[in-house]
Protein backbone atom coordinates (compact mmCIF):
# COMPACT_ATOMS: atom_id res chain seq x y z
CA UNK A 1 0.00 0.00 0.00
CA UNK A 2 1.19 3.51 -0.76
CA UNK A 3 0.75 6.22 1.89
CA UNK A 4 -1.89 8.73 0.79
CA UNK A 5 -3.29 6.26 -1.75
CA UNK A 6 -4.32 3.45 0.60
CA UNK A 7 -7.68 2.76 -1.03
CA UNK A 8 -6.34 2.77 -4.59
CA UNK A 9 -3.26 0.68 -3.80
CA UNK A 10 -4.68 -1.82 -1.31
CA UNK A 11 -3.63 -5.40 -1.95
CA UNK A 12 -5.47 -7.22 -4.73
CA UNK A 13 -8.51 -9.10 -3.39
CA UNK A 14 -9.44 -12.69 -4.24
CA UNK A 15 -12.21 -11.36 -6.52
CA UNK A 16 -9.72 -9.06 -8.26
CA UNK A 17 -7.35 -12.00 -8.76
CA UNK A 18 -10.16 -13.75 -10.63
CA UNK A 19 -10.70 -10.60 -12.70
CA UNK A 20 -6.95 -10.55 -13.40
CA UNK A 21 -7.10 -14.08 -14.81
CA UNK A 22 -9.84 -13.03 -17.22
CA UNK A 23 -8.11 -9.80 -18.22
CA UNK A 24 -4.76 -11.55 -18.76
CA UNK A 25 -6.48 -13.92 -21.20
CA UNK A 26 -8.06 -10.93 -22.93
CA UNK A 27 -4.66 -9.20 -23.29
CA UNK A 28 -3.26 -12.38 -24.87
CA UNK A 29 -6.23 -12.57 -27.26
CA UNK A 30 -5.70 -8.92 -28.24
CA UNK A 31 -2.08 -9.72 -29.09
CA UNK A 32 -3.11 -12.69 -31.26
CA UNK A 33 -5.70 -10.56 -33.05
CA UNK A 34 -3.20 -7.76 -33.65
CA UNK A 35 -5.23 -5.22 -31.69
CA UNK A 36 -3.53 -2.10 -30.35
CA UNK A 37 -3.32 -0.59 -26.87
CA UNK A 38 -6.33 -0.29 -24.57
CA UNK A 39 -6.65 2.05 -21.59
CA UNK A 40 -7.50 0.99 -18.06
CA UNK A 41 -10.61 3.18 -18.26
CA UNK A 42 -11.79 1.37 -21.41
CA UNK A 43 -11.11 -1.99 -19.77
CA UNK A 44 -13.20 -0.93 -16.77
CA UNK A 45 -16.07 0.13 -19.07
CA UNK A 46 -15.93 -3.15 -21.01
CA UNK A 47 -15.84 -5.10 -17.75
CA UNK A 48 -18.92 -3.27 -16.47
CA UNK A 49 -20.74 -3.79 -19.79
CA UNK A 50 -20.02 -7.54 -19.71
CA UNK A 51 -20.49 -8.24 -16.00
CA UNK A 52 -22.54 -5.38 -14.57
CA UNK A 53 -19.81 -4.87 -11.95
CA UNK A 54 -17.85 -1.66 -11.56
CA UNK A 55 -14.09 -1.40 -11.19
CA UNK A 56 -12.63 2.07 -10.67
CA UNK A 57 -9.85 3.25 -12.92
CA UNK A 58 -7.39 3.10 -10.03
CA UNK A 59 -8.36 -0.46 -9.13
CA UNK A 60 -8.21 -1.44 -12.82
CA UNK A 61 -4.62 -0.17 -12.89
CA UNK A 62 -3.89 -2.11 -9.67
CA UNK A 63 -5.28 -5.30 -11.23
CA UNK A 64 -3.21 -4.68 -14.37
CA UNK A 65 -0.14 -4.11 -12.19
CA UNK A 66 -0.86 -7.49 -10.56
CA UNK A 67 -1.12 -9.12 -14.00
CA UNK A 68 2.19 -7.59 -15.02
CA UNK A 69 4.17 -8.33 -11.85
CA UNK A 70 2.88 -11.89 -11.56
CA UNK A 71 3.70 -12.71 -15.19
CA UNK A 72 0.12 -13.60 -16.12
CA UNK A 73 0.48 -11.73 -19.43
CA UNK A 74 4.19 -11.64 -20.33
CA UNK A 75 5.53 -8.45 -21.86
CA UNK A 76 2.44 -6.41 -21.06
CA UNK A 77 3.69 -2.93 -21.86
CA UNK A 78 2.08 0.51 -21.73
CA UNK A 79 2.28 3.83 -23.50
CA UNK A 80 0.16 6.97 -23.63
CA UNK A 81 -2.45 5.02 -25.62
CA UNK A 82 -2.87 2.24 -23.07
CA UNK A 83 -1.71 -1.29 -22.33
CA UNK A 84 -0.61 -3.82 -24.93
CA UNK A 85 1.43 -7.00 -25.24
CA UNK A 86 4.44 -7.22 -27.50
CA UNK A 87 6.87 -9.91 -28.60
CA UNK A 88 9.16 -7.34 -30.21
CA UNK A 89 12.45 -7.05 -28.28
CA UNK A 90 12.80 -3.41 -29.38
CA UNK A 91 9.40 -2.55 -27.87
CA UNK A 92 10.25 -4.36 -24.66
CA UNK A 93 13.68 -2.73 -24.33
CA UNK A 94 12.25 0.72 -25.11
CA UNK A 95 9.65 0.20 -22.38
CA UNK A 96 12.31 -0.90 -19.88
CA UNK A 97 14.25 2.27 -20.78
CA UNK A 98 11.10 4.33 -20.19
CA UNK A 99 10.66 2.72 -16.77
CA UNK A 100 14.28 3.52 -15.91
CA UNK A 101 13.73 7.15 -16.94
CA UNK A 102 10.63 7.40 -14.74
CA UNK A 103 12.50 5.85 -11.83
CA UNK A 104 15.23 8.49 -12.22
CA UNK A 105 12.65 11.29 -12.41
CA UNK A 106 10.89 10.11 -9.24
CA UNK A 107 14.23 9.68 -7.49
CA UNK A 108 15.23 13.23 -8.45
CA UNK A 109 12.05 14.64 -6.87
CA UNK A 110 12.59 12.50 -3.76
CA UNK A 111 16.19 13.68 -3.39
CA UNK A 112 15.19 17.32 -3.94
CA UNK A 113 12.56 17.10 -1.19
CA UNK A 114 15.09 15.57 1.19
CA UNK A 115 17.56 18.38 0.39
CA UNK A 116 14.84 21.03 0.82
CA UNK A 117 14.10 19.75 4.32
CA UNK A 118 17.71 20.44 5.26
CA UNK A 119 17.69 24.02 3.91
CA UNK A 120 16.46 27.10 5.77
CA UNK A 121 13.04 28.49 4.88
CA UNK A 122 13.31 30.50 1.63
CA UNK A 123 12.45 34.21 1.53
CA UNK A 124 8.68 34.28 1.21
CA UNK A 125 8.22 38.03 0.77
CA UNK A 126 7.43 37.73 -2.94
CA UNK A 127 4.69 35.13 -2.89
CA UNK A 128 3.02 34.33 -6.16
CA UNK A 129 -0.51 33.10 -5.88
CA UNK A 130 -1.00 29.82 -7.71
Amino acid sequence: MIIGFEKQTAEVTVEEMEIATSWAAAFKARLQKGKGPITAAKIAVLYKDRTGKEVSGARARKIINYIRTSGMAPNLLANSNGYYMSDDPQDINAYICSLDQRIRAITAVREALIDQQKQPEPDTQQKIEI
